[in-house]
């Protein structure tokens, strides 16, 4: 059907119906309940290291090839799956887009759980702390200025966009985000001299040990570094969320992850879970590119497995439970 020619257009309903059809996000169940593989927890991560740990101690029975989707989807026999969807907001919304838009599994009753490498504040946590979010904020989708070097203030200054596009912030569904905190806050998490070590220059640091931590997360795709930025950032959370928010968790994928599960009707079951790998800022006379270097990997993977596996042991065994006290639709 020809919508725009000029000798003979057609209906505008017509057009609009047509346009609408193209448009609308898929049904929310994408495979029919009871049949194909059953998905329990579908585990988001956006690189080998984040997903090296579900591979190597996760029974994987099964692959799963999928059409814009680098890599295959890694799946146990007990409904464990893990995906791969590379690094930045763009490979993010592709990935999570191609793999609800035809998944060759089960999905009508699954939790989908990013869990990801980040940085964060010393102010609020610790290297190898873990946090569960309530709120994902996208760091990109403001105007962000910098005044004239003539100026008074050299601040970063942000302003919202002229036309919001709906997906600045999320907010993610807090029954089963304080479930999640509430079966995996007493997991014993593991530390390194290293790591200790260097704490011990920043003043907010002292005595901080990783813990399980409930507090939010800001994607971007600029990696951002040091105090002003850091303290600007916090100071954007608090602004957006109304005071509700705090930012301790810095990451490139999840808004897109957050904003693909949304338009497929999943945002309700989505958990995000980001460990604190590096400090987002220097210490006081710490060049600001040393303080970029200091990335604690190992440390940082172990916790994040060890809480993201306590919550999915708990989903395998309550998983009833689970979708009947958060609220999932």
């Amino acid at each position: 059907m020809r919508c725009f020619n000029r000798r003979l257009p057609c209906g505008l309903l017509a057009c609009g119906l047509t346009l609408a059809a193209l448009l609308a996000p898929p049904a929310r169940a994408m495979a029919a309940p009871g049949t194909g593989y059953d998905v329990k927890v579908l585990v988001i991560t956006a690189f080998d290291p984040e997903a090296k740990p579900w591979v190597e101690r996760k029974r994987i029975t099964r692959t799963f090839p999928i059409a814009g989707i680098a890599n295959p989807v890694r799946c146990t026999d007990d409904g464990v799956c893990i995906l791969t969807a590379k690094m930045g907001k763009a490979n993010a919304a592709v990935s999570v887009s191609a793999l609800l838009a035809d998944p060759p599994f089960d999905l009508s009753r699954t939790i989908f759980l990013t869990a990801g490498l980040a940085g964060g504040p010393p102010q609020v946590g610790t290297i190898g702390s873990v946090a569960w979010a309530h709120y994902i904020l996208d760091f990109d989708l403001f105007h962000h200025l910098v005044l004239d070097r003539e100026g008074s203030n050299h601040d970063p200054l942000v302003e919202r966009q002229v036309e919001p596009v709906g997906s600045e912030l999320f907010t993610l569904n807090k029954p089963l985000v304080d479930l999640a905190y509430a079966v995996t806050k007493e997991t014993k998490l593991s530390d390194s001299e290293r790591a200790k070590a260097y704490r011990a220059h920043y003043p907010d640091q002292a005595g901080r040990v990783p813990g399980v931590l409930q507090c939010d997360t800001v994607a971007g795709d600029l990696y951002w570094h040091g105090r002003r930025l850091s303290a600007f950032v916090s100071e954007l959370m608090k602004r957006q969320t109304k005071g509700a928010g705090t930012y301790c968790t810095t990451e490139m994928e999840d808004s897109a992850t957050a904003d693909a599960l949304a338009r497929f009707g999943y945002l309700d079951r989505y958990l995000n879970l980001r460990v604190i790998g590096n400090l987002d800022q220097p210490y006081s006379g710490q060049p600001v590119r040393d303080s970029l270097r200091q990335i604690y990997r190992p440390v940082a993977t172990e916790n994040l497995f060890r809480v993201g596996d306590a919550f999915v042991t708990y989903v395998l065994a309550h998983r009833e439970e689970v979708l009947a006290k958060t609220q999932i639709r």
